[in-house]
């Protein structure tokens, strides 16, 4: 997993900048504007990446973050209880790594998982397991039965579920809509059920 993360660079770089969907706009004052804000913070991030990774930041409180700009950046001082200013930035410079972190988590995930099928790709059926009705699905010829779905926004949870069942040896897919991300399991990879 290591190596997955040393090759998100390009991911990085793009998040840094900004270019990587829509960036929330900063909320600042007269003095700095949006497009300043965003130089800011990106020399912010670039600067702390030199001598931080992502998953230190991500750990770190604000004020860790406020602390981290003064050491090793060229800013003289960064004090949030003084410049509201300054505040602003540091909470955009959060959100950034914030950002950056799971796209970069996502990255390794993927590069683990197999292809995630659009549920418009497979035909659903329902099964009967030990008396009990589940959702089960039909692809590429083989049968498999729902284990469990996720909100989008919690779709690096089904590639950690796709992991387990990966070092388990046991066969999956994982189906993706507009409403879910979801891991069937291969029902010929549980042979004590009946369906």
């Amino acid at each position: 997993m290591v190596n997955a993360f040393m090759q998100s660079d390009s991911i990085a770089n793009s998040l840094i900048v900004g270019s990587h969907g829509p960036s929330p706009k900063l909320v600042t004052g007269s003095a700095l504007n949006s497009a300043h804000a965003e130089q800011v913070v990106s020399r912010w991030l670039a600067q702390l990446l030199k001598h931080f990774s992502v998953q230190k930041l991500d750990a770190t409180s604000d004020q860790g973050l406020a602390d981290y700009l003064a050491a090793f950046t060229r800013e003289d001082t960064v004090n949030l209880q003084c410049d509201p200013q300054k505040n602003e930035l540091i909470a955009e410079l959060r959100r950034r790594v914030m950002r950056l972190a799971g796209a970069q988590l996502d990255d390794a995930f993927v590069s683990m998982t197999p292809d995630i099928i659009d549920e418009a790709d497979v035909e659903f059926a329902s099964l009967l397991v030990e008396g009990r009705e589940l959702q089960g699905l039909r692809y590429e010829g083989e049968v498999y039965r729902k284990m469990e779905e996720f909100q989008p926004c919690h779709r690096l949870q089904s590639y950690c579920l796709a992991q387990t069942l990966s070092e388990r040896q046991i066969s999956y897919v994982i189906t993706r809509s507009e409403q879910r991300f979801a891991v069937w399991v291969n029902v010929g990879t549980l042979p004590r059920l009946r369906h």
